[in-house]
């Protein structure tokens, strides 16, 4: 028999997420759409903090690297 057209469930009873599947599963879809925009807009706060941070390092390994070319020069 083929499977094309088979929708298997992802998630089973031997999954360690299957507790956290079920109760997302039952949870009303305004509950979910209120919960998926909290976690995008944490999600976004943390990319700004990330690119913050990899800005800080970029410019601290620029401004080592240059001090350590004029003690070698």
């Amino acid at each position: 028999m083929s499977s094309i057209g088979i929708i298997m469930p992802v998630v089973t009873s031997t999954n360690s997420c299957y507790n956290d599947y079920i109760k997302f599963r039952q949870m009303p879809q305004f509950e979910l759409k209120s919960m998926q925009t909290k976690y995008y807009a944490e999600l976004h706060a943390l990319q700004d903090e990330l690119t913050e941070l990899l800005d800080e390092l970029r410019e601290w390994t620029h401004m080592r690297s240059r001090t350590l070319f004029q003690h070698s020069a």
